[in-house]
């Protein structure tokens, strides 16, 4: 991916390109054009995918639909009833993904 990144840059600004300001003739390897995919963190949306089971960050425990679910407004991270305790007591409420505090609220339970 970094390949890429630096490939486009010196595109743009013909990083040891001609002189005249044609662009620069940049060769990228095929592995560097794979793109990500990128997977919603939501936990609704990723039981209706069917995708992998969703873990708590801390705890590594599964995150059910039936159980007490934390989530943080800001990055969406998601951490079990435990998890969250934890952060709370341990890192002052922290979320360990963005590192915003007072953001992590329960999902409403349906």
């Amino acid at each position: 991916m970094f390949a890429r990144l630096i490939a486009a840059i010196r595109r743009a600004v013909a990083f040891g390109g001609p002189a005249d300001g044609s662009p620069a003739a940049v060769q990228e390897e095929h592995d560097a054009q794979d793109e990500i995919d990128f997977q919603s963190l939501d936990p609704a949306s990723q039981a209706e995918a069917g995708a992998a089971p969703m873990l708590c960050p801390v705890t590594r425990q599964e995150l059910r639909r039936t159980d007490r679910i934390y989530q943080c407004r800001a990055c969406r991270m998601s951490y079990s009833e435990a998890g969250w305790e934890f952060l709370r007591d341990v890192d002052h409420g922290k979320c360990c993904a963005c590192g915003m505090r007072k953001t992590v609220v329960l999902l409403k339970q349906s």
